[in-house]
């Protein structure tokens, strides 16, 4: 581990060694993890939001942020990114379930009744009895 602050590393990292980026990243990476975990309640998509993070400050290593400030600024517009196209697909769902435009297939009734006639057969005896 490396015994430079933050900044010291983002100014060595400015300077060209960038693979002290993935110093800064191993620092803050678990911080940033949980905190897209409590978010999303999904690793597959915390997982990719850090990453996401991650290429986002090497593509911003111009900027003269302090480098806390810099993956929690990223953070914030990765949060607020997440949570328009989670609410926009949630908006498509229930505009696509109550849409009365869309045709809907009739109940087949015949597979309904043996559905339920087939239903007492799967109960022990004792659970058969109403």
């Amino acid at each position: 581990m490396d015994s430079r602050t933050d900044t010291e590393l983002m100014v060595a990292v400015r300077s060209g060694e960038i693979s002290l980026l993935a110093e800064l990243f191993d620092r803050h990476h678990v911080r940033l993890f949980n905190f897209f975990l409590r978010l999303t309640d999904r690793r597959d998509s915390s997982e990719d939001l850090v990453q996401e993070v991650l290429l986002q400050a090497h593509r911003s290593l111009d900027s003269h942020l302090e480098p806390r400030a810099l993956l929690f600024g990223i953070t914030r517009h990765l949060v607020f990114r997440w949570l328009a196209k989670r609410d926009n697909e949630r908006a498509a769902i229930q505009t696509h379930v109550e849409d009365p435009e869309i045709e809907r297939a009739p109940p087949d009734v015949e597979e309904l009744w043996r559905s339920a006639e087939r239903a007492p057969s799967a109960l022990s005896p004792s659970s058969r009895r109403v």
